[in-house]
């Protein structure tokens, strides 16, 4: 009877060991593939350096990583000039961020959207050059994952009319976005990628329902 107690207290022990184990590993994991960041960290990095509330034109001439940047030699003045912040290992340029206070969303958005960006945060879709059309007129589609789990777009579902959407850019602008439709639809329909805004400044956000077999369609318009 003894030994069957401290079989048993041994077994508890035992897993409780492994669960710390694993979890320390999986912790270390992510942030090392983060480059030792996590997304969020890299979403407040990516605000304070562009937005220091500098002109562009009075910047250090360094990016984020403290490398020089892009000086036109012979002026000694700085050539066409943009700062580029890479996140994880360094293989991802963040274009913005966005934050949804409804659901504590809080990401970097990456500049592609391939599958190795959209397991560390949110990309663009479209346009190829989101760098220069965020927080401009016209459509940024931003898509993200639904793991169900609070991770990326999870929370998507949550959202209401109303709910706000803020955007920072590369040139430091924060831009308040408000969600006017939300609509479900069918994976291969993709009108609503590259729509036509005549002129309107939004985005749209995309993720895949709960069941995996539709797609949540959220849109926003930027506030005037």
């Amino acid at each position: 009877m003894l030994n069957s107690k401290y079989s048993g207290l041994l077994t508890v022990l035992l897993i409780i060991i492994i669960v710390v184990v694993i979890g320390g590993l999986v912790f270390l994991g992510l942030r090392f593939f983060g480059g030792g960041e996590t997304p969020q960290e890299v979403a407040n990095r990516f605000r304070q350096t562009v937005g220091d509330g500098i002109d562009r034109d009075e910047r250090e001439l360094t990016d984020i990583e403290g490398r020089e940047f892009n000086r036109d030699r012979r002026s000694g003045r700085r050539g066409n000039f943009r700062e580029r912040i890479f996140c994880c290992c360094g293989n991802h340029v963040v274009v913005g961020t966005i934050e949804i206070p409804a659901i504590n969303l809080d990401y970097p958005i990456l500049e592609r959207s391939t599958n190795n960006a959209i397991d560390i945060a949110v990309a663009v879709m479209h346009p190829t050059n989101p760098e220069d059309a965020l927080n401009r007129p016209g459509n940024v589609t931003i898509t993200g994952h639904n793991y169900r789990n609070g991770r990326f777009f999870s929370n998507n579902s949550r959202l209401a009319l109303g709910d706000r959407i803020y955007i920072v850019d590369t040139r430091g602008e924060r831009v308040a976005y408000t969600i006017y439709h939300i609509f479900e639809t069918i994976p291969n329909d993709v009108a609503h990628v590259s729509r036509d805004t005549e002129g309107a400044t939004e985005i749209t956000l995309t993720t895949c329902t709960d069941d995996s077999l539709r797609r949540l369609i959220i849109q926003a318009r930027a506030e005037e």
